[in-house]
């Protein structure tokens, strides 16, 4: 089974902002339908025209020092209906990058990873690329984790080849659900899991959340 013109959709964000975790539900629902084996989620969603989808690319645009292969110029070149744009709260985001930094020096403040390359002057650069592409679809993070299971059938109607016959089966689409547990990642599960929704509030207190705000309007 092949898509016709196999045209790959970009799922782009900021770092720790979804794209990978859409490109994974995506890979899970391919794994579960087709029987894909030996390829991780991500994989099997990137590698996913045999199976009768567009391969779907997660991106950050390189922001993050990877994946320098894909950058805003291509984005721009594409039919809007290649480009999902992931929005996900930019202070859950900072918290997750801000948590991963601090493993690697324990020494970093608040003060220094937000001042610094890693956050608002990333964050900027980040917007300047993106803010002339044309999506055709723009996904909330929040709403993805609150209501997967329209959210993931919107996606995968996206990403389904016009030569697909076999439609968006929601049966597995509420198994990738189940074994995902993306539900946990509701804020009010409280889980603290880096993909949670709400995680900058047990991440940055009250004073550090308002001290970013601004730069955020």
């Amino acid at each position: 089974m092949k898509t016709q013109e196999q045209r790959s959709r970009f799922a782009v964000s900021y770092p720790e902002g979804g794209a990978f975790l859409v490109a994974s539900l995506v890979g899970q629902y391919i794994i579960e339908k087709y029987g894909v084996t030996g390829k991780s989620s991500v994989e099997a969603a990137f590698n996913s025209s045999d199976y009768g989808f567009h391969p779907l690319v997660p991106t950050h645009l390189g922001v993050d020092g990877m994946d320098h292969d894909t950058d805003a110029n291509i984005l721009w070149r594409l039919d809007p209906e290649q480009n999902i744009k992931i929005v996900r709260d930019p202070l859950d985001c900072f918290a997750v990058c801000y948590l991963s930094d601090l493993k690697r020096h324990p020494e970093l403040t608040f003060e220094n990873f937000f001042s610094g390359q890693a956050g608002l002057i990333r964050y900027r650069i980040f917007e300047d690329n993106i803010r002339d592409v044309n999506w055709g679809e723009i996904i909330s993070y929040e709403n993805l984790v609150d209501n997967p299971e329209s959210v993931i059938t919107r996606i995968l109607h996206r990403c389904i080849g016009e030569l697909n016959n076999d439609g968006v089966d929601l049966s597995v689409v509420d198994v990738v659900i189940e074994k995902s547990q993306i539900k946990n990642l509701r804020e009010s599960e409280n889980m603290g899991y880096d993909d949670s929704v709400g995680i900058s509030k047990s991440v940055f207190t009250e004073e550090q959340i308002e001290s970013i705000l601004p730069y955020l309007s």
